[in-house]
């Protein structure tokens, strides 16, 4: 996501376009109101597969259907106000400039390897006493 400041606000671009910058803003603001990870993980990914199927255009309706409990009014409010476009901000600056996507940061530095094994490259990583799937997979 590329990222320039107007007089009010920031300026996304995506590299899948339009729609995939509004799907980000949605899920930002979602994770931003509901951090339990459990609840916005299911959430997001429940919208994700929605948006396959309607291509985002009824997403309130997909909000609801996905959680019951999801406040849609307060995720409105943030996708279309000022907070959604620092969360946002937010988002661009903790994942810095990038050429691609996936773009998969570990320990606050992009690793390349992780495109082809992610598991491979967080157990090169660990601190510590890597977990047993390091050792079941052979992977250290």
């Amino acid at each position: 996501m590329l990222e320039k400041q107007t007089e009010t606000e920031w300026a996304f671009e995506c590299q899948h376009g339009v729609k995939e910058c509004w799907g980000n803003l949605l899920e930002t603001c979602v994770i931003h109101h509901y951090p339990n990870t459990t609840q916005h993980l299911n959430i997001i990914q429940c919208i994700e597969e929605d948006f396959v199927i309607t291509m985002g255009y009824d997403w309130k309706d997909t909000l609801r259907k996905c959680s019951d409990g999801v406040d849609v009014a307060k995720i409105t409010a943030c996708t279309q106000g000022k907070e959604g476009n620092a969360l946002e901000h937010q988002v661009a600056l903790r994942t810095g400039p990038h050429d691609y996507v996936p773009w998969i940061l570990i320990d606050g530095k992009q690793d390349a390897g992780a495109l082809n094994n992610l598991l491979a490259s967080v157990c090169k990583a660990y601190k510590g006493t890597p977990p047993k799937e390091c050792h079941k997979y052979d992977v250290l």
